[in-house]
C-alpha cells in the first residue's frame, strides 16, 4: 500500500466532511446527521494508516522531513477534533479545521 495513495484518501474524506459542515450551516438534516462523524473517522483511520505504513517502511522512525512534521500535526489536530465533536457536540467548527487539515495534507 503506497502512503501517498492512503494521504490522498484521507484528504479527500476530510474535505468531504468539510463540506458537510459548511453545508451544515445551512441544511439542519446535515447538521444533525452522522456524515461528519463518518467522514472524519474515515479520514482518520486512513490518516492513521498512512502514519503507520510510513513508519514501518521507513529506516528511521522520526519525522524529520516538514511533509512529515504537517501529517502529525494534521493527524493530531484531527483527532483533538474528532474528540471534541464526539464528546462536546462541537460540530460547526468543522467547517474552518477540516478544510484545514485538508488544505495541510495537499501542502504536505
Amino acid at each position: 500500500m503506497n502512503v501517498q495513495y492512503l494521504l490522498l484518501l484521507s484528504a479527500l474524506a476530510y474535505g468531504a466532511g468539510g463540506v458537510v459542515a459548511i453545508a451544515g450551516l445551512r441544511a439542519e438534516p446535515l447538521r444533525k446527521g452522522p456524515w461528519q462523524h463518518l467522514a472524519t473517522a474515515l479520514a482518520l483511520t486512513f490518516h492513521t494508516a498512512a502514519i503507520g505504513f510510513h513508519c514501518s517502511q521507513s529506516s528511521t522512525h522520526f519525522f524529520s522531513s516538514t511533509a512529515e512534521n504537517l501529517w502529525l500535526i494534521s493527524w493530531t489536530v484531527g483527532v483533538g477534533f474528532f474528540a471534541l465533536m464526539a464528546g462536546l457536540g462541537m460540530r460547526a467548527i468543522g467547517a474552518q479545521i477540516l478544510p484545514s487539515l485538508e488544505a495541510m495534507l495537499f501542502i504536505a
